[in-house]
Parts: structure tokens; sequence; C-alpha cells
């Protein structure tokens, strides 16, 4: 390690660094994954098996992340990480999380957008690899944009997981390799938006972002079912008078 001494303003600033050596993983994604939707307030977890099947899922709630003091903030944010990579090592298997520093010169969702630029955020996720690669967990990173969308047309009503859970089971999926198959019916919305209706819910984007949610993933849309002219005028002669 190496110890560095700055005087600054009067007063004086230690920094203190430690070359940490490479851990082989022990506990591996092809075993299955648990996938972390990080948000201000806790962290959704989904655990999926090797197949991409939904095991288990959770919310780990945490409100004073955000309005804590520094030195409390930070213990809470060890803690978080400390439960997410025990969990991984007790059911061996790797941890998918959200890439922040993903960038292809197109704009995600509304939370993408902001988690690039919170602290809280990053430091989780931070937190996270940091234990994760001390202790033999391996990692992986995926784009996150749109998986709080994706989750809610398709998982969120299927599972009666919330909309946090469903984006954490996403993540997991994608973090296996898994390409979502989105069912949408599209509806004409206001401010020249689109209306993405699926299981139970609708979700309205712009041209521009439907084009790059179609990107990340398979999206089959679906035709508005319409009447039939049978339905709409049955022949004479079909129905009995009783």
């Amino acid at each position: 390690y190496d110890v560095r001494i700055k005087s600054k303003a009067g007063k004086f600033c230690v920094s203190i660094g430690v070359e940490i050596p490479d851990i082989k993983p022990i506990y591996l994604c092809s075993n299955g994954v648990i996938g972390i939707d990080t948000n201000p307030n806790g962290l959704a977890i989904a655990e999926i098996g090797k197949d991409g099947n939904l095991i288990k899922h959770e919310f780990l709630e945490c409100a004073r992340l955000q309005f804590a003091q520094h030195d409390k903030r930070k213990n809470d944010i060890e803690t978080l990480a400390l439960q997410i990579v025990n969990r991984a090592i007790l059911s061996n298997k790797g941890i998918v999380v959200e890439d922040l520093k993903f960038n292809d010169g197109k704009k995600g969702s509304r939370k993408f957008n902001r988690m690039r630029y919170n602290f809280i955020y990053s430091q989780l996720l931070l937190a996270i690899e940091r234990r994760a690669t001390k202790d033999g967990v391996e990692i992986r990173k995926i784009n996150p944009a749109f998986t709080s969308i994706a989750g809610i047309l398709k998982y969120q009503e299927q599972y009666s997981l919330n909309r946090h859970t469903a984006a954490a089971l996403v993540i997991a999926r994608r973090g296996l390799g898994i390409m979502e198959q989105i069912r949408v019916r599209l509806e004409p919305g206001e401010n020249e938006k689109l209306n993405l209706a699926g299981r139970g819910f609708k979700i309205a984007l712009t041209v521009k972002a439907y084009a790059y949610f179609k990107h990340l993933y398979r999206v089959l849309e679906m035709k508005q079912p319409g009447l039939t002219a049978p339905c709409l005028s049955p022949g004479i002669g079909n129905y009995g008078t009783g």
C-alpha cells in the first residue's frame, strides 16, 4: 500500500491506496444470477436459475439512504452490498447490475438518465462490485435502459411484482444473454407519443424512444382487436326463439 499526506487550508488529508490482487470468481453466473435494480430507497432483487426462470424476489428497503448523514449512508450502503453478496454466495450464483457507464449516443428512460448522474446509485453499485470481487462472486454489468418499462409491460402482473422487482428480473435475464420478447399493442397518445399497452399496463413513449426500445428488445406489435362482420350483424336463422 502507499500513503500520501496533503496539506490543504490548514488541514492534513491522508490518502491510503491499497492494491488488491485479482481473485478468480468462484460463484459463477453460469449457475444462475441475482439481478439488482438500484433505487434511492433500496435495492430490488430477483434471483433466477440458469434457465432464466424466476426463483424468488425481494425489495431491501433503506429509506434513510436519501436523507442520512454521510457516515450513516456509507454504513447502510456497505450493509446492503454485504447482504447481496452473501445471498449470491449462499445460492452459488453470480450477480448482474446496471452499468451506469453505458453510452452509445442514445438516451434511455428517465430513470436511466437520472441514474447516470446520481451519487447514491453509483455508490451502491460500486460497493456491490467491490464486495463481489473481493469474495469471488462473478459480476456482470448490463445496459439498464428501459428495464423498468420492459418489466412493467411483461412481468409485473404475471408474477405480482412491483415495478422495481420486475425490472430486477429483466436485468437478471439480460445478464444471462436473454433478449426479452415483449408483446405490445400500440395506441396513439397525447403530445405525439405512443401508448404501449401490455399486460394490464400502458406506458407512453415518444416515437424516438420507442425506436430505441425496439432496438433493445424483441417487440411484437399486436393489432387492436376489432369486431368481425358476424359480430355486428348475426345471420338470420342462426338463433332459435327458445
